[in-house]
């Protein structure tokens, strides 16, 4: 099983379990189980503002920024193209971070006329996507990402 650390900025109701669960279904779906830990931190607005516009130059929140630990593509980190990034032996299958805009997601929710948890869920997988490598750059890439963000999330419902 999957090791999650959460980290939470705000109240928000996400629980370890639902995220291992989520977790759980991408790898399964994707046939990969070779990671076995991630962390996710919860934040309010500034604070994904703030890295956003560290880390991708774009002075604005964002609902959900993905760290791979595996390698940081050009997208990801402006300043340390294809560098990797180093961990210890034992954290060697240690995938990465992804973090999420609590306010954004309730806020996208609501607009969606959709429950926080399923609209978690959609960010979580399309973060953790990102994280596996999966990029939406073209056009092309978009479909081909949309498409499995759609199979894992009808996945989790059954």
């Amino acid at each position: 099983m999957i090791q999650v650390e959460i980290y939470k900025e705000t109240s928000s109701p996400i629980q370890k379990e639902s995220v291992r669960k989520v977790v759980h279904t991408i790898l399964k779906t994707l046939n990969r189980n070779r990671y076995h830990s991630l962390s996710v931190a919860i934040v309010k607005t500034n604070t994904i503002r703030t890295l956003n516009r560290i880390w991708r130059g774009i002075d604005r929140p964002t609902s959900v920024l993905s760290f791979s630990a595996q390698s940081y593509s050009k997208s990801q980190n402006k300043r340390k193209k294809n560098k990797s990034f180093v961990l210890p032996p034992e954290e060697k299958d240690f995938l990465g971070e992804i973090i999420i805009a609590d306010s954004i997601v309730k806020k996208e929710a609501k607009q969606r006329n959709s429950s926080y948890h399923k609209e978690f869920n959609y960010l979580f997988v399309h973060g953790l996507l990102h994280l596996l490598g999966y990029q939406h750059s073209s056009l092309r890439l978009r479909k081909k990402m949309e498409k499995l963000e759609n199979r894992i999330l009808n996945n989790l419902k059954t």
